[in-house]
């Protein structure tokens, strides 16, 4: 009975331990207020925000605390709202029917760099093709920010020229001047039908909608279309940071609004998505793969405005459910990887690229059926089966041959095959085209054997 009587204190002890003490949440709220210099607007609120205040910053202990843990998470901006407040920095809506299945864990991708990191990389004229973090404040808008921030990338890698484009014109103009969020996919096709995107400098952004303000004579950029990679797959989601940045879907749960340092990861995920962000890079930390995640908080948010999100791991937090990525003219030249990693890039693109990838649409005959059963032999042919709605079929073959193209040879109700002569390709995709409709499809990654 005694032995049972200190075991239950030694267990209280140890569980008061990891809380953090009332001195300490005081101290941490005095500090709180004095940076970020917040406004309340009554004693009231203010004793209703430090109450929210002590249960996040509890929340932060105890999770520093645990020894075994692979982040660190910190007190920010973030930390006297509620986890509802908070999602009004998200607003990310999928369409209705949207497929988010999926989820592959790869331990590797044979050819591709083993590390990537687009910030590091400067252009043919020595610079960035990324503008520094923004942030797009209490406003749906983050779908707006992961369009834009794909779209300055890909023009900058294309055009040698890195421009500042403007989210406050998808807010106005697209979503009728909401801040009730939006879908990337939607985003570049409603870029290409308005003939392009104005600069932040002459479309300020606001952070609240507003009348559409678009003027052609102002466009900085614009799209042929786009693609989107296969659901879930993060093999595909590798291939395509290797040679530029992508915008993505992701799952946002409590414990990701106040992130500090380190490879995030979260059980509480599920399976929607509720914010949209870019990848720029992905690596490994202590073992850990990781994807390096630039988000829309701005710099003081994270680590300098981007996370670390757990990669190979079935695509935790929808990570690589929907990635999407610019066309611009004929796309960025693949030449425009990172120098500093190896060449894994296509060397050229096929004769007659597709123009514009399916849009998420719940009429089937909008979108091509992705080539699946693909079966890839070394130095010979790859098999496989795409849809006959297709005109054109094309293989690219990556590996040490730093990328190849080739053509479908032969297809016979939807049975393709295509010749390879390839030495050195280690890993294909297939793409599929329709001219009449001017959409395509990408295959999952497939190891060639």
């Amino acid at each position: 009975m005694k032995f049972a009587v200190l075991c239950l204190l030694v267990a209280v002890a140890v569980v008061r331990a990891q809380y953090a003490s009332d001195g300490e949440v005081y101290n941490a709220w005095a500090d709180f207020k004095t940076a970020t210099t917040k406004p309340y607007a009554s004693q009231d609120e203010e004793n209703y925000r430090f109450s929210v205040f002590a249960q996040n910053f509890q929340q932060v202990y105890l999770h520093n605390s645990n020894p075994d843990k692979e982040f660190e998470m910190e007190v920010n901006f973030f930390a006297d709202m509620t986890d509802d407040e908070r999602a009004s920095y998200l607003g990310l809506q999928a369409p209705e029917g949207r497929d988010l299945s999926g989820g592959y864990s790869v331990t590797s991708v044979g050819g591709l760099p083993t590390t990537m990191d687009w910030r590091d990389y400067r252009n043919s004229n020595n610079q960035s093709i990324l503008n520094p973090v923004k942030d797009q404040g209490q406003c749906g808008s983050c779908w707006a920010f992961a369009t834009n921030g794909a779209l300055e990338a890909a023009w900058a890698q294309s055009t040698g020229k890195l421009v500042n484009l403007a989210e406050q014109q998808l807010v106005d103009c697209q979503q009728g001047g909401s801040c009730n969020g939006g879908w990337m996919a939607s985003a570049y096709d409603a870029i290409k039908k308005a003939g392009g995107v104005d600069t932040t400098a002459t479309y300020p952004y606001t952070a609240v909608g507003s009348s559409c303000k678009f003027n052609t004579n102002n466009v900085a950029a614009t799209v042929t279309g786009y693609v989107e990679l296969a659901a879930g797959d993060e093999a595909a989601l590798q291939a395509a940071v290797a040679q530029r940045p992508v915008a993505v879907a992701i799952m946002v749960t409590s414990t990701f609004y106040s992130y500090k340092s380190g490879v995030y990861s979260s059980n509480d995920c599920g399976t929607s998505v509720n914010h949209a962000v870019i990848v720029v890079g992905y690596g490994t930390e202590n073992g850990v793969d990781y994807w390096l995640v630039r988000n829309s908080w701005g710099a003081g948010w994270g680590d300098k405005g981007h996370i670390k999100m757990i990669r190979n791991k079935n695509s935790n937090c929808q990570i690589a459910c929907c990635g999407i990525y610019p066309l611009v003219g004929s796309g960025p030249s693949p030449a425009s990887s990172p120098s500093k990693s190896p060449a894994s890039s296509p060397s050229k693109s096929p004769a007659s690229s597709p123009s514009k990838a399916p849009a998420p649409s719940s009429s089937p005959s909008r979108t091509l059926a992705a080539p699946t059963n693909i079966v890839a032999k070394a130095g010979l042919s790859v098999t496989f089966k795409g849809d006959t709605q297709a005109e054109y079929h094309y293989v690219y073959a990556g590996g040490s041959n730093n990328g190849q193209w080739f053509s479908a040879s032969s297809c016979t109700n939807g049975a393709c095959t295509a010749q390879m002569s390839a030495t050195g390709a280690t890993y294909v995709y297939v793409i599929s085209y329709c001219s009449t409709t001017g959409y395509s499809s990408w295959s999952s990654l497939a190891y060639v054997n």
